[in-house]
């Protein structure tokens, strides 16, 4: 066990000093959208007392008991988590071979390892969904004096669903070409194998997922902004999804569906239809961005459909 601790400490410092070298590509999927902020109420506030490090915390995170967390197709031990208080998780599976690691605000030239900011953590309920939230306030820079970020994590129960809620944010504009976001899993041995991983590329408002050394936004994720990372591996899923490389958003969206892809997939066919099954939309992707009004769609779910008889993705998407 202590060598096992000696290992996630390495992993943290790897994950604070560099981005962990060439990285192996995986399949999810991203969905970006917008939705109100809201600061936990009546949450578990984490204890100030440090853990081996000054800019890390361990605390006990079953705040339910019977809360059952699967990412990656792999079921973490809930029971023992580590946050930084710079905005990173991370988690080790029950079967004690990996850890989860999650980084929202991965930049480079800014340091966060301020230990102002406040940490707190609840199961919430929405929509019949339980999922586990951790809050970091004001996450100071010491780079610029008054920056800070508010973000939430929201790990969904059953769903294998990352989501990265973004609050009251004011960054230095040096980093807003530096910043990206990150999730993976890695295998604990003697060395670091990484196994399944995601990070952003792109602006914050046109991301797009890529398995690169590296994500890059060189825009910052502002206040209201989600981001889910859909984690699962797609021949698991009901909905088959295609490569990192198609994004759709807003999603739940009221007037301009916004579609990207990379080059590879210009050509393909792409239909939308109702949840009854009325096809409301059909052509072939003709760029790498492309714009359907939704505007005059009831409200209610919708399926996007791309690709070929070899190649399919399916995308749910709300109307509303």
């Amino acid at each position: 066990m202590r060598i096992k601790y000696q290992l996630i400490s390495a992993l943290i410092l790897l994950l604070s000093i560099s981005h962990l070298g060439s990285l192996k590509a995986q399949n999810y999927v991203l969905y970006q959208g917008n939705g109100a902020y809201n600061e936990l109420n009546n949450a578990i506030v984490v204890s100030s007392d440090l853990d081996l490090m000054e800019y890390r915390e361990k605390f006990n995170g079953h705040v339910s008991n019977d809360f059952n967390l699967k990412l990656f197709g792999l079921e973490m031990d809930t029971d023992s988590v580590i946050v930084g208080r710079q905005g990173f998780l991370l988690m080790v599976t029950k079967d004690g071979n990996h850890i989860m690691a999650i980084d929202p605000f991965v930049a480079e030239n800014v340091t966060k390892y301020d230990t102002t900011s406040k940490i707190s953590h609840k199961i919430e309920i929405v929509n019949g969904l339980r999922y586990y939230v951790i809050q970091w306030k004001n996450i100071q820079t010491s780079d610029a004096a008054g920056k800070y970020i508010n973000l939430q994590l929201w790990l969904e129960e059953g769903g294998e669903n990352v989501k990265f809620h973004f609050g009251p944010t004011d960054v230095p504009e040096l980093a807003t070409s530096q910043n990206g976001i990150q999730c993976g899993v890695y295998q604990l041995s003697p060395t670091f194998q990484v196994e399944k991983f995601t990070n952003l590329t792109g602006t914050a408002e046109n991301p797009d997922p890529s398995s690169a050394k590296y994500g890059k936004l060189s825009t910052f994720p502002q206040n209201e902004m989600i981001y889910t990372f859909a984690t699962g591996n797609p021949t698991s899923l009901d909905e088959i999804h295609l490569s990192p490389v198609v994004s759709i958003f807003p999603n739940p969206v009221s007037e301009f569906l916004i579609l990207t892809v990379s080059e590879s997939e210009i050509g393909m066919p792409i239909s939308i239809k109702s949840f009854n099954g009325q096809e409301v939309f059909t052509g072939k992707i003709k760029a790498t961005k492309t714009e359907i009004d939704f505007s005059q769609q009831t409200n209610g779910l919708y399926f996007v459909r791309i690709g070929n008889e070899y190649v399919q993705g399916v995308y749910k998407v709300m109307k509303q």
